[in-house]
């Protein structure tokens, strides 16, 4: 069987199911939040976070990762 390739970039959609992640994740926790709720808060179909993220667990690591690269960003900021 084929590897699944997700989507990668900045889209609006991406960034979309990123930002409802992130409120759902830190309003109601990871494990009561579901895909269906973060797909209806972002505005988008649950086919559309599962092409960018995969699954839930690789939609928490891109709220870490993006929340991790803001704030180094501002660490670097305010240090230059």
């Amino acid at each position: 069987m084929a590897e699944k390739v997700l989507r990668s970039g900045a889209s609006p959609k991406r960034q979309a199911i990123l930002d409802a992640a992130t409120q759902l994740f830190l309003r109601d926790g990871f494990d009561r939040s579901s895909v269906d709720e973060i797909a209806e808060a972002a505005g988008v179909s649950k086919r559309t976070l599962y092409d960018y993220f995969g699954d839930k667990a690789g939609l928490l690591q891109a709220v870490f990762d993006e929340s991790s690269t803001r704030l180094l960003d501002r660490i670097r900021r305010s240090v230059a």
